[in-house]
């Protein structure tokens, strides 16, 4: 059982950190893009102004680096894969919080609640269909995408 909570412990710190740097990495790319596209945009309005080549390449690198942010965003969907490290941590949590309390109730009442072998498995099956379950959305999603790639 200690195992089986340390184990939970290690993944909940692990999807954490995960979802930690897919955030920053979204809002990176969102950020690049969004000031890459606003530079384009002025680049454009004062190169018509005055005909400048090196205007005009550096509104061309500009385009391409914001469409390449958009890209970067769109091919590794870091809100998608926040959302589904979020809805990881949240089931390990709740598992955790459902050992914890049966603990709990086995320290109150030893007579009547009794932390069985029985219930460890189910807790290990529980913790075991997370894991699962998270895999196989990453799993769906990577299918998804190489779909539309072909």
């Amino acid at each position: 059982m200690t195992e089986l909570e340390v184990q939970i412990g290690r993944r909940i710190a692990e999807f954490n950190e995960k979802r930690a740097k897919n955030q920053k990495s979204n809002q990176l790319y969102s950020l690049g893009q969004i000031l890459l596209s606003s530079l384009t945009t002025l680049l454009i309005a004062v190169n018509t102004k005055t005909s400048i080549f090196s205007i005009t390449v550096a509104t061309l690198i500009t385009s391409s680096l914001a469409s390449l942010a958009g890209q970067l965003l769109s091919k590794y969907m870091y809100e998608e894969r926040m959302a589904m490290n979020i809805a990881t941590v949240c089931a390990l949590y709740e598992l955790s919080h459902t050992i914890t309390m049966d603990k709990k109730k086995e320290e109150d009442d030893e007579e009547n609640h009794k932390i069985t072998l029985d219930k460890v498995e189910s807790y290990q099956d529980r913790y075991q269909r997370i894991l699962n379950a998270a895999n196989g959305q990453w799993q769906k999603h990577i299918q998804k995408r190489k779909s539309k790639s072909k």
